[in-house]
């Protein structure tokens, strides 16, 4: 049995975590990168330019690799479970509770 609520956040996830990790690799506003010196005196380089442009250089690249692994490995396995809890196989069930009966209570398990 199929949980509508389960399909419909899985789907809404999906491509609100599409849209932000997109939104990550491809603005690119105008800018130069920037030394900032930071409160303790260290010069820091601020990327300046695209949706990470107020983060450090080191931040704003680590920031565009993890939208990159978002939708190259994230997205994919998400998509993948979602297909594999649709077909009913357990595989696609995050956890054990989504097996509970029509009360709602999860199966009893033999000691």
């Amino acid at each position: 049995m199929v949980n509508r609520t389960i399909v419909t956040l899985t789907i809404i996830v999906f491509f609100l975590a599409l849209a932000a990790a997109l939104a990550g690799v491809l603005v690119n506003t105008p800018g130069q990168p920037y030394s900032f010196t930071s409160l303790r005196g260290d010069a820091v380089q601020i990327e300046g330019r695209g949706l990470y442009r107020l983060d450090s250089v080191s931040a704003a690249l680590q920031s565009k690799t993890q939208d990159v692994v978002t939708l190259l490995l994230g997205l994919p396995m998400l998509a993948l479970s979602l297909w594999f809890y649709l077909r009913g196989g357990l595989r696609g069930k995050l956890y054990r509770g989504m097996d509970a009966g029509e009360d709602g209570r999860a199966p009893e398990v033999a000691a």
